[in-house]
């Protein structure tokens, strides 16, 4: 793991001196400005110090050998597998391969006649934030996973009412909870 760090050395302390009138004044301005100048270096001690242990921390971040991927699964074996549930869903790093995911269940959907306009990163993003708060709904086939995310968003384009759909799918309670969570006035 790599990290890009940036440090700002340069430390600006302004002091406001009063004017001196005196020969005892001349004194003190001058240890002022003495201690200035040291809490100005120990300020900057301090960076330099924090700065050498942030690139230690980095070098030794880029010296630590990457994770180690377990197993690599070619995708159309994982699409198999979401025919059963989705479980899989949350062992996929990569997002891309997340939304490519739900973009052909959106032209399966399609092909069953029904619209999804979202985009797939929107699904995608929506699936990895609901699955960690419940989890329990990946043990479901993913083209039921998809269509549930897309009742939610009104987005379930099968020629009924998106309104009256939501209900029938979702129950009361939850619609109502849906409605609410959508900013949409209660009924």
């Amino acid at each position: 793991m790599k990290r890009t760090l940036s440090l700002l050395l340069g430390v600006s302390i302004v002091l406001s001196l009063p004017s001196v009138a005196s020969a005892g004044g001349a004194v003190a301005a001058s240890q002022q400005r003495k201690q200035a100048v040291a809490q100005q270096q120990v300020i900057l001690q301090q960076q330099i110090l924090m700065q050498q242990q942030l690139q230690q921390q980095a070098a030794s971040d880029a010296a630590s050998p990457p994770e180690k991927v377990e197993d690599v699964v070619d995708i159309t074996d994982l699409w198999k597998s979401f025919e059963r549930d989705s479980t899989a869903w949350a062992l996929i790093m990569d997002q891309d391969a997340k939304v490519m995911t739900v973009a052909h269940y959106i032209e399966l959907l399609a092909k069953q006649g029904v619209e999804i306009h979202n985009p797939p990163q929107h699904y995608a993003a929506m699936i990895d934030s609901l699955a960690v708060q419940t989890p329990d709904m990946l043990r479901t086939s993913f083209d039921r996973v998809l269509s549930l995310m897309a009742i939610l968003e009104y987005d379930y384009g099968n020629g009924e009412d998106p309104d009256a759909f939501a209900l029938k799918f979702l129950g009361r309670e939850r619609y109502l909870e849906n409605r609410q969570r959508l900013g949409l006035p209660i009924q």
